[in-house]
């Protein structure tokens, strides 16, 4: 996984090579003992960190080599000497990478359980365009070149999620847990290697261990790192789903303080509405339209049901959609929206309708009023997720018909299931409040 790592590394490595045309400082003495090179090395090692400056490190790597030979077994000068080593192969690896990994062989079994091993450097080299196979591979060398470094089962973590290999993904993600447990971003691995298989389930919550077992993960994350607003914002999102509103509140306005964007803003939004802060969460709404303007109105629409404002409701609704929407779910809102405020409307609906999986295109199927003759949606549904959006769409097409009692029948039970995270669970709430019954 090649993010913000990634990019350091390839400033890092431009930095490097603009520097190349420097002018290389005075060599040394010949005479000098080991002890003074060492030195004159390590203080030319340290320029280059200061100061990006090439050539210094070019001058350290004899000096430091030649003090090395005097001393093979001092473990400072192993040290010093390797990440001279991997300062060179950053800006050109083929040449350094032998040197590079026989020294890797050679170090201090303490050592090197301090230092990224050379395939780890060479996957940061890559491109963040290589293969697959490519990638696995090298880290796959980094865990075995170095099978108690923490950042190499992280890294090989997160290429296994952005492959879908969600099992193995979390079994890297938690052995770096393991190796490091002062390390905030290793618990934040294993939560998003549980997080992206509780997304790969059908019905997320069927499977509340997997929930509890992310909110573990990230609360470990943030006893590390107290002032992320990721992993605050990511409880918070946790705790709304679950119903635990005031935790959400709580970590939902510290994630908002620590940092501005769409996702806490919308994550405090979503809280404030559950809390019934209506008034609070409307503020919040309107600021996520700046960021995310389809979104945004889509939770208006539903701040403004639950306030009972029902007209309000549709034209934020209205807004939520694009002229061209081809989603179905979108398409689902538009239908249900004009079904609510107009008992005679009837979906004209007949262009292509974009869907994910079976469950999608039954859905798409039904606004199209194309479903299998004496077939319902809830008898179709194949999990209790299911079973929810299907309940409020017949529902609506009750409510429509005057059979109100059977469809409160089915709003009852969708508001049972406590899904909290469906807009259906709330859009069924705000129904059974309105004065339809």
């Amino acid at each position: 996984m090649k993010t913000t790592f990634y990019r350091i590394t390839i400033v890092v490595i431009t930095l490097l090579m603009s520097a190349c045309a420097t002018q290389a400082p005075q060599q040394p003495r010949q005479t000098a003992s080991a002890s003074e090179q060492f030195e004159m090395g390590s203080k030319a090692f340290q320029k280059w960190m200061q100061e990006d400056d090439i050539a210094s490190l070019v001058v350290a790597q004899p000096l430091l080599k030649k003090a090395l030979a005097q001393s093979p077994d001092n473990v400072s000068r192993q040290h010093l000497y390797y990440r001279t080593l991997y300062g060179l192969a950053l800006y050109n690896f083929s040449k350094w990478q032998q040197p590079l990994r026989d020294q890797f062989d050679n170090l201090h079994p303490v050592v090197k359980q301090e230092l990224a091993p050379p395939s780890l450097l060479e996957f940061y080299l890559s491109g963040k365009d290589a293969p697959f196979a490519t990638d696995f591979a090298l880290l796959k060398n980094a865990v075995n070149e170095q099978p108690l470094s923490s950042r190499s089962w992280s890294q090989l973590s997160g290429l296994l999620i952005d492959n879908g290999h969600y099992e193995l993904a979390l079994h890297s993600a938690n052995r770096a847990a393991t190796l490091s447990p002062k390390w905030h971003r290793a618990f934040s691995q294993s939560a998003l290697a549980y997080q992206n298989l509780l997304w790969d389930k059908a019905c997320s919550y069927e499977h509340p261990k997997l929930r509890r077992q992310i909110i573990k993960q990230y609360s470990k994350a943030l006893s590390l790192k107290p002032d992320d607003a990721d992993y605050q914002e990511s409880l918070a999102s946790l705790y709304a789903q679950v119903g635990l509103w005031p935790l959400a509140i709580t970590n939902a306005e510290k994630a908002y303080k620590l940092e501005k964007n769409r996702w806490t803003v919308q994550t405090l939004a979503n809280a404030k509405m559950h809390n019934n802060a209506l008034d609070e969460a409307e503020t919040y709404a309107k600021a996520l339209v700046k960021y995310d303007r389809y979104n945004g109105n889509e939770r208006l629409a539903t701040i403004a049901s639950l306030q009972q404002q029902w007209q309000q409701a549709k034209l934020y609704g209205q807004r939520a959609i694009k002229p061209d929407e081809t989603t179905v779910y979108k398409l689902l809102l538009r239908h249900w929206l004009n079904k609510l405020d107009d008992p005679n409307y009837q979906t004209s609906y007949s262009g292509k309708i974009e869907t994910t999986n079976d469950w999608e295109g039954t859905l798409a199927s039904y606004v199209k009023g194309e479903l299998p003759e004496g077939e319902s949606l809830v008898n179709l549904a194949t999990n209790s997720c299911h079973q929810l959006e299907a309940r409020f769409y017949t529902a609506v097409d009750l409510l429509a018909k005057g059979e109100n009692t059977a469809a409160r029948k089915h709003l009852e039970k969708i508001v049972a299931t406590g899904y909290y995270d469906y807009f259906e669970y709330s859009w069924a709430r705000a129904l059974l409040a309105s004065d339809r019954f």
